[in-house]
C-alpha cells in the first residue's frame, strides 16, 4: 500500500491483479482442450491463424468463469502494508464449452466479446497507470487522480456486470445484470441497449423500446440498438418503423448481416419476397456461417413453392448449427409440402428434442399426421400446441375441423369460438363455425350470423351459404 492510497482502494486492484492472473490461466487450460479444437474441425469452420485462435479462446474464457475472494490477509511487512488475496475460480468445462461452440458459429458475437473483453483490459491498464502515478503524485495531485481511478473503478465494474449479462443464458439474470451495469455507469449505452434485447425476448416490448431509446440517445451512431429497436418495432406490427430503424443500422453500418436479415424478415412478411430474398443473399454473403439467415432465405424460397431450394437452406443451417430447432421444424413443413410426410415426421421429432416447448412443431406435427389421417396423434400434437402456445388461432382452427372428423362437433364449435377469441377477423373459423351450426346442429339463427361475419370479412363460400339461408 503506498502512501497515497487507503486499504479500500488497495483492495480493489489486487482484486484486479488476481482476477487478471487466474483468468490468463484458465485461459491456457480451455485453449489447450483438444475437444474444442476437434469441434471446430468438425464444424467446417474456418478459424484466424493459431495465435488469433487463442486469443478468441481466451476472450470467450474470460466470460464466463465466475471468481471469488476466498480469503485477504493484512501483514506489516518493515513498516510497510501488503495485502494478500487467496482467490478461487470454479469452470464447468461443459457449459463453457458448448458457450464457445455457440459462440464459434455466431462470428458476430463473437466479435463483440471480444470488444467486451479489450475494453476490460483498457480499463485495467489504465487504473494501473493511475497507480504508478499516485505513488509519485505531489499532495495537490492526488485528490484529482484518485477521482479519475474511481471514476475507471466504476467504468470497469460496470464492464464486469455487462459482461455477466452478456453471457448468461437466464433473461431475468440478464436484466439483473445489465441494470447493475448501468447503475456503475448510467452513461454507457451498452447495457442499456443489452437489457432493451431481453425484454424483447420475455414479449415486454415498452420496455425494450424505452432501454433501445437510451441507448440510442448515448449513441445515435449505435447500430445494434436500431437494429434491436427494429425487431421491436416488428414485433408489435408497426413494420414502418422497424423498416426504417433497419435501414439507418445498414447505414451507420453497411457489414451489419444481422440488420440485412431482420429486414428481409419484415420484408417476407409483407409479402414482398424478391426484396426479401436481396436482403438474406446480402447477409449470407457479410457471413457464412450465419445459419438463421439461410434459414430465413428457405422460408422465402418455401413462400415461394421453390421447396428443394428451400431444404438446401435449411440443411446448410442445420450443417452449421446442428441445434437450429427452428430450421428442422420448418425444412419438415417444405417435406410435408412436398407430401414426404415420414420424412416431415422426423424433422419435428428432431425440432422438439432440442425444444420440448417448441409449440410450432407440434402444430406442424398436428398437420402432417392429419393429412395421413391418423386424427388421434393429430389431436394429441394439437394439444401439445395449445399447451405451449394458448394464444395460435392456427391452432385451435386445426384442432377444430380434426374434432369435425372425429364427430365431435360440440368440441369443434368450442375451438372455433377459441381461434375467434384470438383473432376476432379469422373469416375461416366463421365459416367453418357457421357450417358445423347449419349441418350437423340445424342451428339457422347461429348459423346466419357466423356465415354474416365471415362474409363481412370478404369470405366467398360464406356469400354462397348466407344467400342459401336467405
Amino acid at each position: 500500500m503506498g502512501e497515497n492510497e487507503s486499504r479500500q482502494e488497495l483492495r480493489e486492484l489486487a482484486t484486479l491483479e488476481a482476477k487478471r492472473r487466474i483468468l490468463e490461466q484458465v485461459g491456457i487450460y480451455i485453449e489447450s482442450t483438444t475437444e474444442l479444437k476437434q469441434t471446430i474441425t468438425e464444424n467446417n469452420t474456418k478459424l484466424l491463424d493459431e495465435s488469433e485462435f487463442s486469443k478468441e479462446i481466451i476472450a470467450i474464457t474470460a466470460g464466463v468463469t465466475n471468481t471469488t475472494i476466498d480469503k485477504e490477509e493484512w501483514k506489516d511487512e518493515d513498516g510497510v502494508f501488503v495485502l494478500y488475496l487467496t482467490c478461487r475460480i470454479s469452470v464447468d468445462t461443459e457449459d463453457v464449452n458448448s458457450k464457445i461452440q455457440a459462440l464459434v458459429r455466431d462470428r458476430k458475437k463473437l466479435a463483440d466479446v471480444k470488444i467486451h473483453q479489450e475494453e476490460n483490459a483498457r480499463l485495467q491498464s489504465e487504473i494501473v497507470e493511475l497507480r504508478n502515478k499516485l505513488e509519485v503524485a505531489k499532495a495537490s495531485e492526488v485528490k484529482s487522480i484518485k477521482q479519475k481511478r474511481h471514476v475507471l473503478s466504476s467504468e470497469y465494474s460496470a464492464a464486469e456486470w455487462f459482461n455477466k449479462g452478456f453471457i448468461t443464458e437466464d433473461l431475468d439474470k440478464k436484466i439483473e445484470y445489465y441494470s447493475y451495469s448501468i447503475v456503475q455507469n448510467p452513461d454507457w449505452s451498452y447495457p442499456y441497449n443489452g437489457r432493451g434485447l431481453t425484454y424483447y425476448y420475455k414479449g415486454e416490448y415498452h420496455h425494450a423500446l424505452t432501454d433501445c431509446n437510451k441507448a440510442i440517445q448515448i449513441d445515435p451512431n449505435y447500430a445494434e440498438a436500431y437494429n434491436n429497436r427494429g425487431i421491436t418495432y416488428h414485433a408489435k406490427g408497426e413494420d414502418y418503423l422497424a423498416l426504417m430503424d433497419y435501414n439507418k443500422a445498414i447505414q451507420i453500418d453497411p457489414n451489419n448481416a444481422t440488420a440485412y436479415s431482420n429486414r428481409g424478415i419484415t420484408y417476407h412478411e409483407k409479402g414482398e419476397n424478391y426484396l426479401a430474398l436481396t436482403d438474406h443473399n446480402k447477409a449470407i454473403q457479410l457471413n457464412q456461417y450465419f445459419a438463421t439467415a439461410y434459414c430465413n432465405r428457405g422460408n422465402v424460397y418455401q413462400t415461394l413453392g421453390e421447396y428443394d431450394r428451400a431444404i438446401k437452406d435449411y440443411d446448410k443451417a442445420i450443417k452449421i448449427d446442428p441445434n437450429h430447432a427452428i430450421a428442422y421444424n420448418n425444412r419438415g413443413f417444405a417435406y410435408h409440402d412436398k407430401r414426404k410426410y415420414h420424412r416431415a415426421l422426423k424433422d419435428y421429432i428432431k425440432a422438439i428434442r432440442i425444444d420440448p416447448n417448441f409449440a410450432g412443431a407440434y402444430g406442424n406435427r398436428g398437420l402432417t399426421y392429419y393429412f395421413m389421417g391418423k386424427y388421434d396423434k393429430a389431436l394429441k400434437a394439437y394439444n401439445k400446441a395449445i399447451q405451449f402456445d394458448t394464444i395460435n388461432r392456427k391452432s385451435y382452427y386445426n384442432r377444430g375441423i380434426i374434432y369435425i372428423s372425429k364427430g365431435y362437433y360440440d368440441r369443434a364449435i368450442i375451438d372455433f369460438n377459441s381461434a375467434i377469441q384470438v383473432d376476432p377477423n379469422y373469416a375461416n373459423a366463421y365459416h367453418n363455425r357457421g357450417m358445423v351450426y347449419l349441418i350437423h346442429f340445424n342451428d339457422k339463427i347461429n348459423a346466419r350470423n357466423s356465415f354474416r361475419r365471415a362474409m363481412e370479412l370478404g369470405h366467398n363460400d360464406a356469400q354462397r351459404e348466407w344467400n342459401k339461408l336467405r
